[in-house]
């Protein structure tokens, strides 16, 4: 199915897929990996998480041999390339699948964007250029040392609930200051759950007054 929609022979198209795929999960080991701390700053850097998956569609469209690289065919490959990259960093334990299903509507955007820049680049100069190819696969270990250097932005939000109730202070309190162990069938299904998101199991508050902790 992959090869029809590619218009491209299977080994062909599993070449090109194979390259972004392997750039992605090298990309994601280095930048997960305690060594890189401090230089590239982890995967929750916009670097890695716009970039990256940028780069993996270019690579997926820039590096195969045909010369019929139309539109649809570079985002196939780098929507492909893409996809399987989550998958296998799943398989590997490298990410969550809280993370996969968040992530990828971002990942596939980008990697698509990737790819048709690859195919306009390549329509541009009339093939493909080692250099180019080079310059883009460094672009992630570039941006994140430069992104690293950047200050932290620090927001401080406020959410606030309002419910009237027909009770003291000291009456409410009593119900809300600690909630007992929940029993899962209690919560019910939930999508947010299942992904990976924890249920809560219980409240306690240490401690008395201003201070304290729950």
């Amino acid at each position: 199915m992959t090869s029809q929609l590619l218009g491209l022979r299977r080994p062909v198209a599993l070449a090109a897929i194979g390259a972004g795929l392997a750039y992605g999960l090298l990309a994601r080991f280095v930048f997960g990996h305690d060594a890189a701390e401090g230089l590239l700053d982890g995967v929750m850097t916009c670097s890695f998480i716009f970039v990256v998956p940028f780069v993996i569609g270019f690579v997926a469209a820039y590096v195969h041999p045909g010369d019929g690289l139309g539109m649809r065919r570079a985002v196939v490959l780098a929507w492909a390339a893409g996809t399987l990259t989550i998958f296998f960093a799943m398989g590997l334990a490298w990410e969550g699948l809280i993370c996969a299903v968040v992530w990828l509507p971002v990942f596939l955007l980008m990697a698509a964007l990737g790819g048709l820049n690859a195919w306009g680049l390549r329509r541009a100069s009339g093939g493909r250029r080692p250099l180019v190819l080079a310059s883009f696969a460094i672009a992630p270990f570039v941006v994140a040392p430069l992104e690293a250097q950047l200050p932290t932005p620090n927001r401080i939000r406020v959410v606030e609930n309002r419910i009237e109730i027909a009770a003291d202070a000291a009456t409410v309190w009593t119900q809300i200051r600690e909630v007992p162990p929940i029993a899962p069938e209690e919560l019910g299904p939930s999508f947010a759950h299942r992904i990976g998101f924890p249920r809560p199991i219980e409240a306690r508050l240490v401690g008395e007054g201003v201070g304290s902790v729950r």
